[in-house]
Formats: C-alpha cells, sequence, structure tokens
C-alpha cells in the first residue's frame, strides 16, 4: 500500500506565463469589440453594456433589477439583452451611416 494517498511535499509547479495581449490590450480590444457590436447588432449582452458604462457587470445586473437602468432592456427568461437603439440614444452615439 505503499505510495496510495501519499503527497510529495514541495512548491507547486509555476503557471506558465501568458503570452500576447497585456492586461489593458486586452481591456481596450473588449472596449473596441462592444462598441463595434453597438453600432453593427440590435442587441448587446449586460457584460457589453458593461464596458461601455465603465461599469461592472454586477452594477448594470442591479441597475436592471431595481428598474433603475438608464437605458432600455429586455428580459427573455433570466437572459437580459440591451436594446442598442436606446443605448446609442443614451450615450449620443450616431447611427452608423447606411450607404452602401
Amino acid at each position: 500500500m505503499a505510495g496510495m494517498g501519499t503527497k510529495v511535499k514541495g512548491k507547486r509547479p509555476k503557471k506558465p506565463k501568458r503570452m500576447g495581449l497585456s492586461d489593458r490590450d486586452t481591456e481596450t480590444a473588449l472596449k473596441a469589440a462592444a462598441h463595434a457590436r453597438l453600432l453593427s447588432d440590435l442587441t448587446i449582452s449586460v457584460e457589453d453594456t458593461a464596458y461601455l458604462l465603465g461599469q461592472s457587470k454586477a452594477h448594470i445586473y442591479d441597475i436592471i433589477n431595481e428598474n433603475k437602468a438608464p437605458f432600455p432592456f429586455i428580459r427573455l427568461d433570466r437572459s437580459v439583452r440591451i436594446p442598442t437603439a436606446g443605448l446609442r440614444a443614451m450615450l449620443g452615439v450616431t447611427e452608423p451611416s447606411q450607404a452602401a
């Protein structure tokens, strides 16, 4: 029974370093993607709304649950979506041009 349930003492292996974007670059990329969805999609997620408003997702959910959101929102069962037209109006963002 030797070896069963025995632990090797010592340091944990180091996590590999993340290669690629820094935290700041990741944040910038997420905000840019949220802004692109604001201009192109009919609705966006609470997460995108949080990035655009500079708030946490928890805060956005809180104001939605308290019906104090300064923007329209749609509840679909447990899902919440934010119509981009109302959010663009609140933020003063102009509609993308309809030129084809």
